[in-house]
């Protein structure tokens, strides 16, 4: 492992739990986002330009976001998962990575276990499963299309 890796885990243990203004302009300046009181980032997190976490948003796993995009408060993005498959128990648990494109909004509450696509609204409360396409609008539990933006 890299002394710079090591290093790097470390700030992001540190800054993860401070409360308040100090925290928030500190997890700021660290991920190159705008959050909330609340906001959590547990795993690898990228972030594009113009990305804002509304308040008590979660961030889990291995995730890349693009530029502008909104995250309603509450809201929940993991990239890993439990395969229920007849697999050893050790082996149940699986990291993939997920991407956020650009022009994305996610509403209020929603868990987004699945990439989505440029341009896609994800309705609050809506639960991701699947890959949702570009230029999509989807609800529901589990989140299904329920229209094309068309472009």
């Amino acid at each position: 492992m890299r002394p710079g890796l090591a290093l790097n885990e470390f700030y992001k243990w540190l800054i993860r739990d401070i409360p308040f203004s100090p925290g928030i302009f500190l997890r700021q300046r660290y991920y190159g986002a705008k959050m909330r009181e609340g906001c959590r980032i547990l795993g690898r997190a990228a972030f594009g330009r113009g990305v804002f976490l509304n308040y008590d948003v979660k961030v889990m796993g291995e995730v890349e976001f693009g530029n502008d995009i909104l995250v309603g408060p509450g809201a929940v993005i993991v990239s890993s998962k439990h395969v229920y498959e007849e697999v050893p128990d050790n082996e149940r648990y699986v990291n993939t990575k997920i991407r956020i494109d650009d022009n994305v909004w996610i509403g209020a509450n929603a868990v987004v276990m699945q990439s989505v696509g440029k341009g896609s609204i994800v309705g609050a409360g809506a639960v991701v499963t699947k890959d949702v396409p570009p230029y999509s609008v989807v609800g529901g539990v589990p989140a299904r299309t329920i229209k094309n933006r068309g472009r």
